[in-house]
C-alpha cells in the first residue's frame, strides 16, 4: 500500500472497506465499538509523536484488557483476539 494514495483511490477502499474508519482528526474512543472477531485498531498520531503509550493505553481501556499492543513507530496499534 502506498501512503502517497487519495483517500478515494479505489485499491485504498477496498482495503477498508471490511472495516471501521474514524475520522482522521478523532482521538475521542467513545464510538469505538469491539467486535466478535479478531481485529486490529491502529492510530497514526505521526513519527516522535509522544503520544503514542497514551493512545495504546486508550485503546486498550476502550476495548479490553485482552487487547495486546504492538510497539511500531509512529502507530499506537492493539490487536484484539475474537471474543466468544
Amino acid at each position: 500500500m502506498a501512503v502517497d494514495r487519495p483517500i478515494a483511490d479505489a485499491e485504498w477502499q477496498r482495503l477498508f472497506e471490511p472495516s471501521e474508519v474514524e475520522p482522521r482528526q478523532s482521538r475521542k474512543y467513545a464510538t469505538l465499538r469491539r467486535t466478535a472477531g479478531p481485529e486490529v485498531v491502529f492510530q497514526y498520531p505521526g513519527i516522535g509523536s509522544l503520544e503514542i503509550d497514551q493512545l495504546d493505553e486508550a485503546l486498550r481501556a476502550r476495548l479490553g484488557a485482552d487487547c495486546t499492543p504492538y510497539p511500531v513507530e509512529g502507530l499506537a496499534i492493539v490487536s484484539c483476539p475474537a471474543r466468544g
